[in-house]
């Protein structure tokens, strides 16, 4: 079953003592970047991956790039180990891609556009008009680096015939801003994926950013 969820802001508070905007929907708060959402129950599990501990200076040019420690969590239905490691492999890809297109690499920027090439085309748009969130596009001419300290994956999976037709990947993304603003943000949420044309395409997220934690 898949919906539409409407992007736009129901109502707004500031975090106390964290700085961070969020939304306010269906009585509870909730972060700001959600498109399309496929209602796949046994696919997607209420915890987050935790974070790897953290390390590396402020400066990305100083640090080794870190890259996406990924798992399978919960499978629904019968799907081999060698299946499991291809889709793991290729949404590992497409998270990796992401967070190097839209968090780091040459600051400040507001063209992200490539960090979104495995999404689909409304998944991109929604995303590229969500820069606070789904990227550092909009942190301003200040930023002069961001640096990633931890970067997961649960992948939940979805399977029928031995094949996978549908995957949620829950991400959590620690960074370190230098400039301004000065400061490190973690952005956690769950990214739906569905294979097709024989390659998987990120086709909604629900997806929130805490900043100065």
């Amino acid at each position: 079953m898949l919906r539409r969820i409407d992007p736009a802001p129901v109502g707004w508070r500031r975090r106390a003592g964290v700085g961070a905007s969020r939304l306010l929907a269906t009585g509870r708060a909730s972060l700001l970047a959600t498109c399309l959402v496929l209602t796949l129950a046994a696919c997607s599990g209420d915890d987050e991956p935790k974070p790897a501990p953290s390390s590396g200076s402020a400066q990305a040019s100083e640090s080794a790039p870190v890259t996406t420690t990924a798992r399978i969590g919960k499978v629904s239905g019968r799907l081999s180990d060698a299946r499991r490691a291809e889709v793991l492999a290729a949404a590992t890809k497409i998270v990796q891609a992401w967070v190097d297109g839209a968090y780091v690499g040459d600051l400040p920027r507001t063209d992200v556009t490539a960090a979104f090439a495995d999404f689909t085309t409304e998944a991109r748009e929604l995303a590229l008009k969500q820069p606070a969130i789904m990227s550092n596009a909009a942190s301003g001419e200040g930023l002069e680096s961001a640096t990633i300290t931890a970067s997961t994956l649960g992948l939940d999976l979805v399977a029928a015939r031995g094949r996978a037709i549908g995957a949620t990947a829950r991400v959590r993304i620690t960074m370190t801003l230098a400039g301004e603003p000065e400061r490190t943000d973690v952005v956690a949420g769950r990214l739906f994926l569905t294979p097709l044309k024989g390659k998987w395409r990120v086709f909604g997220y629900d997806v929130r950013r805490d900043e100065g934690v």
